[in-house]
């Protein structure tokens, strides 16, 4: 009889290496590719001068929800020139 590792049914995250199950779609974990996603908002916001959070969510495809949640938490903010217009 074969013994098994606790982790033998697992995959890996490969940034941060948490276990994912064998049947996970992907190589990253939920909450890494969450960071990625946050990180790639705020070089386009970076990048693009006089962004709204309307554009941010049409450009990656996320809910306009998303984008405000990130603003109202404080990691995004509003530019004081214009009031439709974000900064990281």
């Amino acid at each position: 009889m074969e013994q098994r590792g606790l982790f033998d049914n697992y995959k890996y995250c490969e940034y941060c290496g948490k276990p994912l199950p064998l049947n996970f779609e992907g190589t990253v974990c939920s909450a890494c590719q969450e960071q990625q996603l946050f990180r790639d908002v705020k070089e386009f916001i970076r990048n693009n001068d006089n962004v709204t959070e309307y554009d941010v969510a049409k450009h990656f495809d996320i809910p306009i929800q998303r984008v405000k949640h990130w603003i109202r938490e404080g990691r995004i903010e509003y530019k004081d020139s214009n009031l439709n217009a974000i900064t990281t």
